[in-house]
């Protein structure tokens, strides 16, 4: 063992000598994420707070809209799937865009107030006019909400780096993945309790044909006229109040992202 090991270090030789320095009470790290120094800071909380934010209704309405597609909108799952495909390219055109205007600019939330008011007023309009769009007009509302979420992308994250410091960076960016996970978390759990909540009070025969519709999407076809357009319906006015709700968390974002000091780099 000597002799193969003989370049490494001495304290690699002894990882026991390494083990014994190490107990369970002690932190990896003086600053970690939920007790950093940088969370009272305007700059810091309220922009996690706005990704959480725009997560929460990025991700919750990405989890639902292959339902409305296929249960609604009749699509098969590869048509859906086809109709989702802006919300990709979307959010990756926007924060190139913000990017790159806040390089030219000097200014960050400018852009963010901006594109996540288009994407609040693209969720509503989705929630009202969805049930009867031409269906071509689906990638396009949802390219331009998707563009909308990508602007606070870049201008977050940078933001919170900015405003931490070198000394906190790392506890900082750390920070931004943590809120916008939790966002993302809470928010379909939110906008999933909306529309089930919908799904209820329609009464229990749409919810147990619902619950059937997501065992087996194909079964939508094969129900009686009268239970699919009682299923329509209701799933026509849940699916609303969740595109509502997830344009309120959007305006929620874009008012933090007013409100944070650090305005300018």
């Amino acid at each position: 063992m000597r002799r193969c090991c003989h370049w490494l270090p001495a304290s690699a030789r002894s990882p026991s000598r390494r083990l014994s320095r190490w107990s369970p009470g002690k932190s990896a790290s003086p600053t970690p994420c939920c007790r950093s120094r940088c969370w009272p800071s305007p700059r810091i909380w309220r922009s996690n707070l706005m990704g959480a934010c725009v997560y929460g209704a990025m991700i919750g309405s990405i989890a639902f809209l292959p339902i409305f597609l296929q249960a609604v909108r009749g699509l098969s799952p590869g048509q859906a799937g086809l109709v989702l495909l802006p919300l990709s390219v979307g959010g990756a055109l926007g924060a190139v865009i913000s990017g790159r205007l806040m390089l030219r600019t000097g200014r960050g939330m400018l852009w963010p107030r901006i594109g996540l008011s288009v994407a609040a007023t693209m969720l509503v309009v989705i929630g009202t006019v969805a049930e009867f769009a031409p269906i071509w007009l689906m990638p396009i509302l949802l390219g331009l909400t998707a563009t909308g979420f990508g602007t606070s992308f870049p201008v977050g994250q940078t933001t919170v780096q900015v405003a931490a410091g070198p000394a906190r960076l790392g506890a900082a960016a750390a920070s931004v993945q943590f809120s916008r996970n939790l966002g993302a978390a809470t928010g379909t759990a939110i906008l999933g309790a909306v529309l089930f909540g919908g799904l209820a009070l329609a009464g229990g025969e749409v919810a147990a044909m619902f619950a059937r519709v997501i065992a087996v999407p194909g079964i939508v076809t094969s129900l009686a006229p009268a239970d699919a357009l009682a299923l329509r319906h209701a799933l026509v006015g849940a699916f609303s109040a969740l595109f509502y709700t997830a344009s309120a968390f959007t305006v929620a974002g874009a008012v933090l992202a007013s409100r944070v000091p650090l305005q300018r780099f």
